[in-house]
């Protein structure tokens, strides 16, 4: 017994000195090492690419603002330039740092500030869209999913969105491909609301940024999904394909003799809507310029601006925009203001009819959110007079375009100083606006 114990262990010992080269051909290097080659390769894939990436950027993990082109080539030594077609300027760019990390999983950051770059993550980015305090809520830190010369996949660290990026051409500059998106961009925001009809189904699309809200009818109620889309130079590409009862399409082309957008296959053509006029001001944001108040509604603008020296309790709180329309549900002033701990926002609710297609009758529903209220009782209720207070105020509305306003104006009927001009622009105070 003793004997066959001692052969067991010998071929034991034989067995696994045998199986010590392979282990050694296998595990040669640390996990460390892996990890450092793995990013080596992937940086020489981001750096190898010409004339720079396409990046089909969504911030926003519900994809709430749509998809962005972004352009930016990696050098060697560590810096990113970035232009994008979320600023008017084409041939802007900007440059900083990116690094490639461990952090489960290898990691692209850029890590020092980009102006164009990180105006999807800047809580409070100088463009105002999005919530204040929040921004775009957009990513600057990404696990790389797969790098090769043809396609690189990465995920936001934030989001979670699936955001790709191919090689731009080598005969195509970032400007002329930036200008060409603007182009169809501007031709086809004359409209924001649209209508489908296909199988039998009427479904009703609202535009807001570059997402699409489709309703239709079933069994008496409305159904409403929303699909984001990025713009390329001739169609709307979707992030999650568009479904329309049993078919799905990745992408609306965009016919330029028509003005509209359509399936590849020709299934159907979106036909443009022009709203009511007063429908389109309530159903937008609209922002005051000091400028373009009429003599009536600048006098009270300007208690506001007076209490700042006077109002002790106004110490820290300055008026930093005032718009009028829907946010978060709610129509009626919506306003914020720069204090100490940075940007503050906040709603007064306002009751409304409709008439026609251009007027609207508004007044104050004594009623608002918590922030909203503080700044009433604070003094920025000067700001609502001209609107409609104590009693409705009913105005004509007009617009520079009636398809897709960019600027409204709202009529007093009863009062001919009391001429107020809105954009759908933000506008940032102080009153020299």
């Amino acid at each position: 017994m003793k004997r066959f114990l001692y052969i067991l262990m010998v071929v034991c010992v034989c067995c696994l000195t045998a199986c010590t080269p392979e282990e050694d051909e296998i595990f040669g290097q640390t996990s460390a090492q892996r990890i450092n080659e793995k990013m080596s390769e992937e940086l020489a894939v981001l750096t190898a690419a010409p004339n720079g990436w396409l990046m089909e950027y969504y911030p926003s993990s519900a994809q709430s603002y749509g998809g962005y082109n972004v352009l930016v080539k990696f050098t060697e030594d560590g810096n990113a330039t970035v232009a994008a077609d979320i600023i008017n300027s084409p041939a802007a760019t900007s440059t900083s740092t990116f690094r490639l990390k461990e952090q489960a999983g290898p990691t692209l950051t850029f890590d020092t500030l980009n102006e164009i770059f990180h105006i999807f993550s800047d809580p409070n980015n100088s463009l105002g869209i999005g919530n204040v305090g929040l921004g775009m809520e957009g990513d600057y830190e990404f696990t790389i999913m797969s790098a090769t010369a043809e396609e690189v996949v990465l995920r936001g660290k934030k989001t979670e969105n699936t955001i790709v990026m191919t090689p731009m051409p080598e005969d195509v500059s970032w400007e002329s491909y930036l200008t060409q998106i603007q182009q169809i961009e501007a031709a086809s925001n004359q409209y924001s609301l649209y209508k489908i009809t296909l199988d039998g189904v009427e479904y009703s699309i609202a535009r807001t940024y570059r997402t699409l809200s489709v309703s239709h009818m079933e069994e008496d109620e409305t159904v409403t999904e929303t699909f984001s889309y990025i713009q390329t130079p001739d169609s709307w590409k979707f992030y999650s394909p568009l479904t329309l009862g049993d078919k799905t399409f990745d992408e609306l082309v965009y016919d330029e003799s028509t003005g509209c957008y359509g399936a590849s296959d020709g299934a159907f053509v979106m036909e443009n809507v022009v709203p009511p006029l007063n429908q389109a001001f309530v159903n937008g944001l609209w922002f005051v310029a000091y400028s373009q108040l009429g003599s009536y509604a600048q006098l009270y603008f300007d208690q506001v601006k007076d209490l700042y020296a006077t109002d002790p309790n106004l110490t820290g709180e300055q008026l930093y925009f005032f718009a009028m329309g829907t946010e978060g549900g709610h129509f009626g002033a919506y306003f914020g203001s720069l204090a100490s701990g940075g940007y503050y926002a906040g709603q007064l609710y306002y009751n409304y009819s409709l008439e026609g297609d251009d007027v609207i009758a508004m007044q104050f529903a004594m009623d608002g959110d918590d922030n909203g209220i503080f700044y009433h009782n604070v003094g920025f209720a000067y700001l609502l007079m001209p609107f409609g207070y104590s009693s409705p105020v009913t105005f004509k509305v007009t617009a520079d375009n009636a398809g897709s306003p960019t600027t409204i104006t709202l009529t007093d009927q009863n009062n001919p100083y009391n001429v107020i001009t809105l954009t759908q622009e933000p506008v940032y105070f102080p009153f020299d606006n």
